[in-house]
């Protein structure tokens, strides 16, 4: 598709809110040493409405690797944790659960256009060790053209009193970088109106899109460099610095760094936190570039160490002299302050840890946190085909799929207060891609839970063929060929016990849903895949006509569709005793319908931007994304 028809309504996934009066169901862990309330095995069908994916076998052997449908003895099938996790997930948001599956870490994203300005230049002298923190020492820092040929840059200096008229804007004269420079190489370096002062201190320069950045720290152009000690005549004009090149395979990198050392440095302490984030960060860094075709190649590759050269910031307030955010020079990114938990948009969604006021869905399904835990009341059998499956051509070769990007906060944050505008996980307003108003910081929080929409029924070999990889696809080595089944029913039970009718009636409407609405299962979300549809049969279904007694010594009963009735009746009642409102007046359960109801007629296509259109993405950063 063409991707500048493409916008931000097409997204193929948003997020369904909670309902803070939903919140008040939170009560104590269950006795499950004493039997009492229902338990049986519900007995459901699954009939597959788009093509379906269940990842089995891969054969990493060749590229891209070979997948095919999971199967128990040779049969395709659904394994347990599959419909376990997908029912889980929907439950949660049914009953305004906890998020059970949450990194509540922080996430760390590149710096801002222009934000490195506002950092001061340093090098480690000393790392922290037990409760003795580290130091760094301040460092000037200076231009110096990244090509063989000089770069004549135009800037604005301060004024200095000591030198009248030699501020102002004016074009400058960079030095080439040599032909034998490597980075951290030693070097001598005569800066512009040097040592004349602030005279030499450039004060703004015009970005690469006509912006005036403002600089707050040191920053001289080189005029001249060597990389012996200057001779003697010379010494008074030259100052020792270390070279920091960023960026010797990406030739368009129009300039560089010299670290110019300072006659008598302020020494700065840092915290042994900003060593972890610096080599956490590091090490997501080479894990996101090494070895992929194209990527920018790190060339500092080591973990914080004496004699790294940094950016940092600095607090000269009171006595002593703190850095923090130590950061890379080479592709600078920073942790938010601020972390996943923290942007929560109510305290009751972290992950449940006390036995005494758990959500529904970990009273249900069971939680681990610390010492504490519960053990699950309900357990999900595979799902085998009633008959032989219609299955998809093997090695289909399906286009890549996205990974999650929590770091798109226009997509995964909201502003509570005005849903147009994009603040990151600090409450920093985002304008625009790489633009920032630093000045603006306002109330964020999470959009809430992530859900696919639902694609038109189309299980059939044309809508795999809608998806298919062209031919020397770039993004190859990344996607697979796969096996999907487009038509088959799927048999699975449910083994339930000790459950409240309320419970019981929760479940089967998880399972069931309302008419127009599906699950999802498996991979290809995104291109509309795995939507399913899973009816619970009372007449297959039984329940044990005792309490306290083992499956194997207990009389049974068939269900009736009078039981599902009232158990459904029970939820509906204490939905409404609970939230104060009945179920379909909760926020949730009105957003859950709309996201999980297949796209009508007129409504936005559901989809990616399109073959290399990811960077759209990146273009709408100032963007937010619309609400259900």
């Amino acid at each position: 598709m063409n991707h500048r028809n493409w916008s931000l309504a097409n997204n193929p996934y948003n997020f369904v809110p909670h309902d803070p009066a939903g919140l008040a169901w939170r009560e104590p862990a269950p006795n499950l040493a004493k039997r009492q309330g229902l338990s049986g095995t519900l007995t459901c069908r699954l009939h597959t409405e788009t093509p379906l994916i269940i990842g089995g076998e891969r054969d990493n052997s060749a590229t891209p690797p070979s997948i095919v449908f999971f199967r128990i003895h040779n049969q395709p099938a659904i394994p347990g944790s599959s419909l376990r996790g997908t029912i889980r997930s929907v439950f949660e948001a049914i009953t305004n659960s906890c998020f059970s599956v949450f990194d509540g870490t922080r996430l760390h994203r590149r710096a801002y256009s222009g934000e490195t300005t506002k950092f001061a230049a340093g090098r480690v002298i000393e790392l922290p060790r037990g409760d003795r923190p580290g130091k760094i020492e301040k460092m000037d820092r200076a231009w110096i053209s990244n090509c063989s040929l000089q770069e004549v840059v135009q800037v604005e200096f301060h004024k200095d009193p000591h030198a009248p008229g030699q501020g102002g804007t004016r074009s400058v004269t960079l030095a080439a970088m040599p032909a034998a420079a490597a980075p951290t190489h030693k070097c001598w370096v005569k800066l512009h109106n040097s040592p004349a002062g602030e005279a030499g201190k450039v004060k703004r320069y015009k970005g690469s899109r006509g912006r005036n950045i403002p600089i707050k720290h040191d920053l001289y152009l080189v005029e001249d460099i060597l990389l012996q000690p200057p001779s003697p005549a010379q010494a008074g004009s030259y100052r020792e610095g270390i070279l920091k090149i960023t960026g010797d395979n990406f030739p368009t990198r129009k300039r560089e760094r010299v670290f110019v050392f300072q006659e008598n440095p302020a020494i700065y302490s840092f915290q042994d936190v900003d060593r972890v984030d610096y080599n956490e960060i590091l090490r997501d860094q080479l894990e996101a570039y090494e070895g992929r075709p194209g990527a920018f190649d790190l060339t500092e590759k080591n973990e914080l160490h004496v004699g790294s050269l940094v950016y940092f910031k600095f607090d000269d307030k009171g006595k002593n002299k703190e850095a923090h955010m130590v950061s890379r020079v080479e592709v600078p990114r920073l942790f938010y302050e601020y972390s996943r938990e923290d942007v929560l948009p109510d305290p009751a969604l972290q992950p449940c840890t006390d036995p005494a006021s758990l959500c529904p869905a970990c009273r249900l399904f069971g939680f681990v946190a610390d010492d504490k835990s519960l053990a699950s009341r309900i357990t999900f059998s595979d799902a085998l085909p009633e008959k032989e499956p219609t299955m998809s051509k093997p090695n289909f070769p399906l286009r890549v799929l996205a990974t999650p990007q929590p770091g798109s906060v226009n997509l995964y944050l909201q502003d509570p207060s005005n849903p147009d505008v994009v603040r990151d996980y600090d409450g920093t307003r985002i304008i625009k891609k790489n633009k920032v108003d630093v000045e603006d910081v306002g109330p964020v929080e999470l959009r809430g839970r992530k859900f696919y929409k639902r694609h038109s029924a189309h299980n059939s070999q044309a809508h795999l063929e809608r998806f298919r990889r062209p031919a020397n696809d770039p993004t190859e080595r990344m996607a697979g060929n796969i096996e999907a089944v487009l038509d088959g029913t799927f048999t699975f039970s449910l083994r339930f016990r000790d459950l409240e009718p309320y419970e019981l009636g929760a479940l089967i409407y998880t399972l069931e849903l309302e008419e127009n609405m599906r699950h999802a299962l498996g991979m290809g979300k995104p291109f509309g895949f795995g939507r399913v549809k899973i009816e619970v049969s009372p007449k297959e279904s039984v329940l044990d006509a005792e309490n306290g007694f083992d499956d194997f010594t207990a009389t049974r009963r068939e269900m009736t569709s009078g039981d599902k009735e009232d158990w459904l009746a029970a939820f509906y009642t204490k939905i409404e005793e609970k939230a104060g409102k009945p179920l379909h007046a909760l926020r949730n359960i009105q957003k859950l319908k709309t996201i999980l109801s297949p796209i009508g007629a007129g409504d936005p296509a559901p989809k990616y931007p399109g073959d290399n259109g990811f960077e759209v993405y990146g273009n709408n950063r100032g963007k937010p994304l619309p609400r259900l």
